[in-house]
């Protein structure tokens, strides 16, 4: 069996092995606090080179012979001098938990006591390195068995005093540190203490060194527990704010939804209009402290009643009762926050902000936090894109819009892979000759069998940039057909193609257009190029820049839905259009405003040498009122719908119209 003895030099090694391997898990693990790291990695591995000197200190005494005479006591005397190194570091470490500095220099609440440990250490190493040679700690006998001196009892009170000074310190200011922490750190000093009374009566056993092996252990699994949460606490966080990311949001969701408590809340999804305008007049750093008060201001109305996490940018989810939904919803239309300065009686500065909120009120207690959260931000979706409304609800109508908006995404790259695009041309008449003059390209969808109107797919190849495809997709369809109609011996008329706004990213998109329609070898004046009016998303400069090269190209090029923009006229005097395409609404309305300035573009547009198209024209009163106001050309149900190139062929063949 095992003796007393034999299963201490067990424990001494093995904490020892235990020590050093910490040491080195420490030192290599960024994550945790630098100066944390360091001080932990430091106070392992000299408790691990103590218990080795322990371990050592065991294996060689009560043997004769000059190695184990030196060896003994070589490693008696570094076991007492780490252990006063350990208690320094110690010291070190507790003042930076408490008070974010250390060191014999620093300037801590507490520094009179440190100080004072820190010098208590220092001469208790300075006297066992003198005991080396006059043996008043502890000495050796002619067996080389360790022996105690005439002061030993001081080599161990000397520090610990010290020790003692520190644990004041960390009872002072224990309400710094978490629970757990100050537990272990107190170990380190109640463990030892402990194991100092037995070895004080028990000569001969190390109970102190395996002690303080223990407290290292201890200290050094708290730390990768601590550091476990903190990875955690970050994985669930937003760095600027501190707030809930989205992942948090989603966790916090989730245990509602497991307490069955979801079906009381509601979750807004929020985004802070013209954020980007804050920052850029008070700076980055103001905008940051503008989110923080703007979160602080909607916890303290949520009170215990939800939460409040940062997605990202100036996107806040919301979780909130129901019962305080409204509450929440008439807040975010304006919320004053105070930023600057913090010193007492310093100016501060107002800035008010307001959200665009997107709300989905949990209906259904099985939804998963993803999914909550999804709704909400679909629903500030839709308000930001197409209602243009501050608050938009996720209702069943809406949920089943987007469903649909999610089938058409999945079909659209199949839809061209099977050519199941095409064009229809709707002719426009020239109203002096009652002839068609031209016609547009209008792109549609048929999925099996069935037509999909462009008001479906259109709005949602917009927002995904497959607008851009679809543009030279028709384009090329077009050319198609010309050459046919071409080479078939028909007089084809222009047709105009309509280009989304968004293909003005591609600086090339005119030497494009041009590449496509000369790779049909067609009659440049065959195509025309629409571009809307109504989307700004580039500025004037970059549309100015696009219908120039055009001109300089062969091509006419025309302005679509003139009057429904915010910057018409602005548009007008930069760009040299050629034909302005006048906005539906102004045709549909009779009213006598309506006319009035419909009759001032007709003259204007005429002013400036440019074609007018009216579109929409579907009765005989918009007719006769049109030419009345001299507009040139008609498109419009009133002549054509819409038709596909068979029936576009016949129209070519007798393009007189009788009405």
């Amino acid at each position: 069996m095992l003796d007393e003895l034999s299963v201490m030099v067990a424990f001494l090694i093995f904490e020892a092995i235990f020590c050093f391997m910490a040491a080195v898990c420490m030192l290599r693990n960024t994550s945790v606090d630098p100066v944390r790291r360091r001080l932990i990695t430091v106070l392992n591995f000299l408790a691990g080179l103590l218990l080795t000197n322990d371990f050592f200190a065991y294996a060689f005494r009560g043997r004769q012979g000059t190695i184990n005479y030196i060896m003994v006591r070589l490693s008696n005397g570094l076991v007492f001098t780490f252990t006063g190194l350990i208690i320094f570091v110690y010291t070190m470490t507790i003042s930076y938990e408490l008070f974010g500095s250390f060191g014999i220099r620093s300037k801590t609440r507490a520094v009179i006591r440190t100080r004072i440990c820190y010098l208590l250490v220092a001469v208790d190493v300075a006297l066992i390195i003198i005991n080396q040679f006059n043996s008043m700690y502890y000495g050796f006998n002619e067996n080389n068995l360790y022996v105690k001196g005439p002061l030993y009892i001081y080599c161990i009170a000397v520090p610990y005093v010290g020790v003692f000074l520190v644990f004041t310190v960390l009872i002072q200011y224990r309400k710094k540190l978490s629970r757990t922490k100050f537990v272990v750190f107190s170990l380190y000093i109640v463990l030892p203490a402990v194991a100092f009374a037995f070895q004080i009566h028990l000569y001969g056993k190390s109970y102190l060194n395996v002690a303080i092996g223990l407290s290292m252990i201890v200290l050094f699994i708290e730390c990768m527990i601590a550091q476990s949460k903190e990875v955690l606490r970050m994985a669930r966080t937003e760095v600027r704010t501190g707030l809930l990311n989205e992942h948090g949001c989603i966790e916090q969701l989730d245990q509602m939804r497991n307490k069955k408590e979801l079906l009381e809340y509601a979750v807004v999804f929020t985004d802070l209009r013209k954020f980007s305008d804050i920052n850029r007049k008070y700076g980055t750093e103001a905008g940051n402290e503008v989110m923080s008060g703007f979160a602080e201001i909607i916890k303290e109305h949520l009170g215990v009643d939800g939460f409040i996490g940062r997605q990202a940018s100036d996107l806040f989810i919301i979780a909130v009762r129901k019962k305080k939904l409204d509450e929440i919803i008439k807040l975010l239309d304006c919320v004053r926050v105070k930023i600057g300065s913090d010193n007492p009686g310093g100016k501060k500065t107002e800035v008010t902000v307001s959200g665009v909120a997107g709300i989905f009120e949990i209906d259904d207690e099985g939804l998963k936090g993803e999914d909550i959260i999804a709704y909400a931000f679909q629903a500030l979706s839709y308000a930001k894109t197409v209602t243009k409304k501050p608050v938009v609800y996720m209702t069943r109508e809406l949920k089943s819009t987007i469903e649909e908006k999610k089938l058409y995404e999945a079909r659209i790259p199949n839809a061209f892979a099977n050519e199941e695009f095409v064009p229809f041309y709707q002719p426009k008449v020239d109203l002096k000759k009652n002839r068609m003059c031209g016609a547009e390209a209008l792109a549609r969808w048929t999925h099996n069998g069935v037509t999909v109107s462009p008001g479906r797919f259109v709005p949602i190849m917009e927002s995904n940039d497959t607008i851009c495809r679809l543009d030279f997709y028709i384009l090329n369809k077009v050319c198609t057909d010309i050459k046919e109609w071409i080479e078939k011996g028909l007089d084809p008329v222009a047709v105009s193609v309509n280009f989304s706004r968004r293909n003005l990213s591609n600086p090339r998109l005119a030497d494009d257009i041009d590449k496509v329609i000369g790779s049909y070898n067609i009659p440049k004046k065959l195509i025309e190029i629409e571009i809307t009016e109504t989307n700004d998303e580039f500025p004037i400069s970059v549309l100015k820049t696009f219908v120039q090269k055009m001109h300089t190209l062969g091509y006419r090029t025309a302005i679509d839905d003139f009057g429904c923009g915010s910057s018409s006229l602005s548009v007008l005097r930069e760009i040299p259009f050629d034909i302005l395409k006048i906005d539906k609404g102004f045709v549909d309305n009779p009213f006598a405003k309506d006319i009035t300035i419909l009759n001032h573009i007709i003259k204007m547009a005429k002013a400036i040498s440019l074609e007018v198209i009216a579109e929409g024209v579907e009765e005989k009163e918009q007719v006769d009122t049109l030419r009345s106001l001299g507009a040139d050309i008609i498109q419009g149900y009133y002549y054509d719908k819409p038709m596909p190139r068979e029936e576009m062929c016949s129209r070519l063949e007798n393009n007189i119209y009788d009405k």
